[in-house]
């Protein structure tokens, strides 16, 4: 039966190009990498530093006399906030305010179900193309009614938005680009109508 390869962490890394980043320069929220000139989201995790004194059982009194279930002579400071488990000062994770015991923060992690390994992906570059052409309807609808063909600004500008959100994220490929373009070209042409049928609507 072959040995399963066990791979080292090495250190932060560039989610598109492997590049190893520097710890200190990587802060929490959109980040760019120094190589590849990608965008990419980071979350610093600040590690809860371990408690060197553990209070035992025999230290406490009546009020305090609960004991870890991990460790039956330490005495519990908390409960873990998933399964409710008596944890010591030696398994309580502090994560954002919650308290876990190990095997709970293990299976969240595993399983998807913290708040920090959940990952929403979102299709931009499909939110922009369906914006921009909404934005074109309206446009080419309202042009009867000069001002009502002003919305085709706001539309065309958050079409816009949403191509940004695309370059901006590190999961998107070039493949994407075509329809990027597109979006670029309707939403740029949304806005420019409505400025022009605008500011001739308010000249009269």
């Amino acid at each position: 039966m072959p040995t399963p390869r066990v791979i080292s962490y090495v250190g932060p890394a560039c989610p598109r190009c492997d590049a190893a980043l520097p710890l200190d320069s990587i802060t929490a929220g959109e980040d760019i990498c120094p190589r590849c000139q990608g965008f990419f989201t980071a979350t610093v995790f600040h590690p809860p530093q371990r408690i060197t004194r553990v209070l035992q059982i025999a230290h406490t009194g009546p009020e305090s006399a609960g004991s870890c279930a991990n460790h039956p002579r330490n005495a519990a400071v908390t409960n873990c906030g998933r399964c409710g488990l008596f944890i010591c000062s030696l398994c309580e994770l502090d994560l954002h305010g919650e308290k876990y015991c190990p095997a709970c923060f293990d299976r969240m992690t595993q399983g998807g179900g913290m708040e920090q390994a959940q990952t929403e992906f979102r299709d931009w570059r499909t939110l922009s193309l369906a914006m921009g052409i909404f934005a074109v309807f309206v446009t080419l609808i309202l042009l009867a009614f000069p001002p009502g063909a002003a919305a085709g600004i706001p539309l065309g500008a958050l079409s816009l938005y949403y191509v940004i959100r695309t370059f901006r994220d590190p999961n998107w490929s070039r493949d994407q680009l075509p329809g990027l373009l597109i979006s670029i070209l309707l939403a740029l042409a949304c806005v420019g109508t409505g400025i022009v049928v605008f500011a001739e609507y308010i000249r009269k």
